[in-house]
């Protein structure tokens, strides 16, 4: 079901929430194709600055940067016209994938950078690069989204406030540094290691508070890259350590950099010598299996990773063979239960049970025509928990889409939309999707009729258009007759009965036939309007009308409004009464005209 038209466009579907605004899936009616359409929320003082990076950001045309087709202001409100990216974002991979292939994380990192690249050489500055804004298409081209942080190097002009904190660079965090080309390296640096690993270098416990992350940018080091994989190459450490220096001397000072040495990597080759001899003299000494790369320290670089005849990086990691792991005796219930609770109150207040609610428990959507959406929202609490539930949405039908995927407030509503354009057949459908969370797991059953579409104009054409002509008719050739006035004062009120009531009758054919809607709405309107002429023909005083034409009008009234009736008491046979209707067009036509050549 679409969200409702804005100008041009007709929002279909939320794609998501950015920093500045929401992204809605939209179709532009003029050009009849789809667009992600972003509603900007500016505020009145900046919104003169944010128009003037909108122009800029409008120039950037790169393979990697999703493509703005325009800005606009509707109805009071900014927004932006983006290139619709059939793909999902790097997020929602690591949250289905854990973490990513080295190939992968290497080649979606090399085009990131190689986008941002170009970016700063037109003096701008994303500022809020994270896994959630880097999509992926299907072809594995990565599309750079939501430049709502953008900064104007040469300008000082913005949209928007704060990037991630966990993505931030530690100026990013001082008051009297700013944002520039290496917070960018810092942020690819960061998602970088995620997307290896499947964490952060950096952990804090309350992930919302900036002092929290400003302190520990300050004080400790990143995790290696060993603590979460068992054996990694010196030089991609190396590469990491550069990307992610503290210091924003030692550090890549442009992506360019960045960007040249994971291509050598890739390509079996040695990085820079300066990235080789970095690392930070704070680092802890790597664990086992990462070599050492403390300065002066001689460095033999490894064999370049095996490739088979497609050039597919087969040996990503040298994965020795690992102790067996320990085997822990299992915990009681009741001691995990307490664990998962937590304590019980000052004043002895029993701890509540892990438990997920969903209202309603059933997602019921019905009956959905081929080709339409269904919306509905359903609540989602979760009791037992402290702090954030971690969920998330895991399984689900293909033709199902959940927003938000993710939360971590312990009541959330949930909005279920249901297309039935991605089901090839009519029928009844039982599926479920499951809620992923620190409580466990939670399915919601969902039901789905699949319905055949309208009948549109080009299916009904054949029929249609021959009983709106002949219904049609009667009146037409009476009001253009050149006869006597009182010839058609006598035969005017009967026809104009009949071709009111042939209508209504073609009304309800179109109903039972279950065509769209504007079929029924044009003889619908046509046939009330005629009924409402006669009945103001009787109201007039004319004793002319009385004495030719009221005994047959109130004949043709009454055989009619018995049809109707019957009809509406078998609406289904609408092809039988589509016979009817024809039968009875085209003889009272013919009568008629006969009647008037005479």
């Amino acid at each position: 079901m679409p969200l409702g038209q804005l100008g041009k466009y007709e929002r279909v579907d939320v794609l998501g929430h950015g920093v500045s605004g929401i992204v809605y899936l939209a179709k532009d009616t003029l050009l009849n194709k789809q667009v992600a359409l972003k509603e900007v929320d500016v505020e009145a003082g900046n919104l003169q600055k944010f128009l003037e990076e909108a122009r800029v950001l409008d120039r950037l045309r790169h393979p990697n940067i999703v493509r703005v087709n325009g800005v606009d202001r509707i109805d009071s409100k900014v927004v932006i016209d983006m290139e619709f990216v059939d793909g999902s974002n790097l997020q929602e991979k690591l949250r289905a994938e854990g973490r990513l292939s080295l190939e992968k994380s290497v080649n979606y990192a090399i085009q990131i950078l190689d986008a941002l690249e170009y970016a700063h050489s037109q003096q701008i500055v994303h500022r809020d690069i994270k896994p959630a804004n880097i999509l992926v298409t299907r072809e594995g081209v990565v599309k750079i989204v939501d430049f709502g942080l953008a900064e104007i190097l040469a300008t000082n002009a913005y949209a928007g406030g704060a990037g991630t904190y966990a993505y931030m660079a530690p100026e990013d965090f001082a008051e009297i540094e700013r944002s520039d080309r290496q917070s960018d390296v810092w942020a690819v640096g960061i998602t970088l290691y995620e997307l290896l690993t499947g964490y952060r270098p950096f952990q804090v416990e309350r992930v919302k508070d900036p002092f929290a992350w400003k302190r520990i940018l300050d004080t400790e080091a990143p995790d290696r890259l060993a603590k979460h994989l068992p054996r990694v190459s010196p030089q991609l450490q190396a590469i990491l350590d550069r990307a992610i220096a503290r210091d924003k001397l030692r550090r890549y000072s442009r992506c360019a950099d960045f960007r040249d040495d994971l291509l050598r990597f890739r390509e079996g080759e040695s990085v820079s010598d300066a990235t080789l001899a970095y690392q930070e003299e704070d680092d802890p000494t790597p664990t086992i299996g990462v070599l050492n790369l403390q300065r002066n320290t001689p460095f033999t670089p490894p064999a370049p990773p095996v490739r088979t005849a497609e050039g597919t990086l087969v040996a990503e990691f040298l994965m020795p063979e690992l102790p067996p792991v320990p085997v822990v005796a299992e915990k009681p219930e009741e001691e995990r239960e307490a664990e998962a609770i937590g304590k019980r109150g000052l004043f002895g207040r029993k701890s509540v049970p892990l438990s997920i609610t969903v209202v309603p428990d059933v997602a019921d959507f019905g009956a959905v025509r081929k080709g339409e959406m269904s919306c509905l929202r359903v609540k989602v609490k979760i009791t037992g928990l402290k702090g954030a539930v971690g969920a998330q949405i895991g399984e689900k039908p293909d033709w199902l889409t959940v927003h938000p995927r993710a939360f971590e407030y312990a009541k959330q509503t949930l909005t279920l939309t249901a297309h039935a354009n991605r089901i090839w057949e009519t029928g009844h459908f039982e599926e479920t999707v499951t809620i992923h969370s620190d409580a466990g797991d939670y399915n919601i059953p969902l039901r789905l009729q699949v319905i055949n579409p309208r009948l549109g104009f080009a299916e009904i054409m054949k029929w249609y258009a021959p009983l709106l002509l002949l219904s049609l008719l009667p009146v037409t050739a009476v009001s253009m007759s050149l006869m006597p006035t009182s010839w058609n004062r006598w035969m005017l009120p009967p026809v104009v009965g009949a071709s009111g009531f042939m209508l209504i009758m073609l009304t309800l054919i179109c109903n039972g036939a279950d065509t769209v809607q504007s079929a029924k709405l044009i003889p619908g309107l046509l046939g009330g309007s005629l009924v409402l002429m006669l009945g103001a023909m009787f109201s007039s005083r004319s004793s002319n009308l009385f004495l030719y034409g009221h005994g047959l009008s109130v004949g043709v009234g009454c055989f009619f409004l018995a049809a109707l009736m019957a009809q509406m008491f078998h609406i289904g046979r609408w092809k039988a009464w589509a016979f009817a209707l024809f039968c009875i067009g085209l003889g009272l036509s013919s009568c008629v005209i006969y009647s008037l050549m005479r």
